[in-house]
């Protein structure tokens, strides 16, 4: 697709799920067949219409909840993402926005075709199986695209955390629920967050990187401890990770010229 246009080389998302490999004849010594049967769950066009749902990129997905999420009828949705989608605004602008897609439970429903072939054709990308279409959550000015950061849902699957910017430009923590509704803003802080964020396992807190420091946040409250020292140059903003247990927290920080991991309690104040 991308030798025959470069702007059908489109960014999507997909899944591999255990049903089956798909054996094509080889072309290469290094092909080979895999182990799961792998399709494309998001959708996007080269040119979005501005001020639609369409989208021409989606990235930075995340699993939401560890046995999926509760809809507003009380039912449950096992299998589910969320992921970043880019939208057009009616200016033409890039609008990054939260998006969600509803997956199958049983497997064998990830080999149904909808209305375009599962496998693309010469002039087409792979396309969803029936039935799995994604759904656009947010209508914002726009998630922020730095610090680089992958959308992140609860334990129990009831929020998705995203970073974007506050009226004063300052990039703030915030939640949806991913049955749509407003986003609301976690914290109100002074600083930019500078980092890809994560979860405690109890879902009671989320840890990142804030005005050079390892923070710790109340999703509750919004209220942010301090759990390291404010140094001259801020920790990696790659990964900021709790531990399984929810008392460590690892992150990483650049000593004479490489990245070292270091962890620090959850409960500590700086």
């Amino acid at each position: 697709m991308h030798e025959k246009d470069a702007r059908e080389d489109l960014r999507n998302v997909g899944v591999a799920v255990p049903l089956h490999p798909v054996c094509p004849p080889k072309q290469h010594p290094r092909e080979y067949d895999g182990s799961h049967y792998c399709v494309l769950v998001s959708q996007t066009t080269r040119d979005p219409q501005p001020g639609s749902d369409q989208i021409d990129r989606a990235y930075e997905e995340g699993w939401i909840g560890e046995r999926g999420y509760q809809k507003p009828d009380g039912s449950w949705q096992r299998w589910a993402l969320a992921f970043i989608g880019d939208t057009r605004a009616a200016n033409g602008d890039k609008v990054p926005e939260v998006f969600v897609v509803d997956l199958p439970e049983a497997l064998s429903d990830y080999a149904k075709p909808g209305a375009s072939p599962l496998q693309g054709t010469a002039d087409k990308l792979p396309a969803p199986p029936a039935g799995v279409q994604q759904r656009r959550i947010t209508h914002s000015k726009g998630l922020a695209l730095q610090p680089r950061h992958w959308l992140r849902a609860s334990p129990d699957g009831s929020t998705i955390a995203f970073l974007m910017a506050d009226e004063q430009g300052v990039v703030q923590l915030w939640r949806v629920s991913p049955n749509g509704g407003s986003p609301r803003q976690i914290t109100r802080l002074s600083s930019t967050i500078q980092s890809a964020f994560s979860w405690q396992p109890s879902g009671e807190a989320i840890a990142f990187i804030c005005d050079n420091s390892v923070m710790r946040c109340d999703v509750a409250t919004g209220h942010c401890t301090r759990l390291t020292k404010r140094s001259e140059q801020p920790p990696s903003g790659d990964a900021v990770v709790w531990s399984p247990d929810g008392k460590q927290i690892a992150y990483m920080r650049e000593i004479e010229g490489w990245r070292q991991l270091f962890c620090v309690s959850a409960t500590s104040m700086a």
